[in-house]
């Protein structure tokens, strides 16, 4: 691990009801973003290891780029309807009686948990919680 995520690891995390996102899903999601996209071949393309590293990421590179240079989002935050607890991603089925993680297929009731924001029965209850 390296020393920025050591300190990451350390540090809080956006919502703080739900545990961290593994790095590992950080990288499958990406990866499966990336595999959606049809990117323009470049001449120096050809010289590179793989698609991935090659063409992939490059494009990727300037995604970040573009976006990190747009207008801020002050109210951007992760989705919080639904954690999943297999692979802990977020999502935002909020409202449905049945959630699936889109990534890993796992899926179960609504009413085997509630969010943190909604009523407990005892005050000291924090995310979601069986029932």
């Amino acid at each position: 691990m390296g020393a920025s995520q050591d300190v990451a690891s350390a540090c809080p995390v956006q919502l703080p009801q739900f545990p961290a996102t593994p790095d590992a899903m950080k990288d499958l999601t990406i990866i499966n973003t990336l595999l959606s996209w049809n990117c323009p071949v470049l001449p120096a393309d050809s010289k590179s290891c793989c698609n991935l590293h090659g063409i992939a990421l490059r494009e990727l590179a300037q995604v970040v780029s573009r976006l990190q240079s747009s207008d801020c989002a002050r109210n951007f935050e992760p989705h919080h309807g639904w954690q999943c607890p297999i692979c802990l991603l977020m999502d935002y089925s909020e409202g449905e009686s049945k959630v699936c993680c889109l990534m890993c297929g796992h899926s179960e009731s609504r009413n085997h948990f509630r969010r943190q924001e909604e009523p407990a029965d005892d005050a000291s209850t924090a995310g979601p919680v069986a029932l």
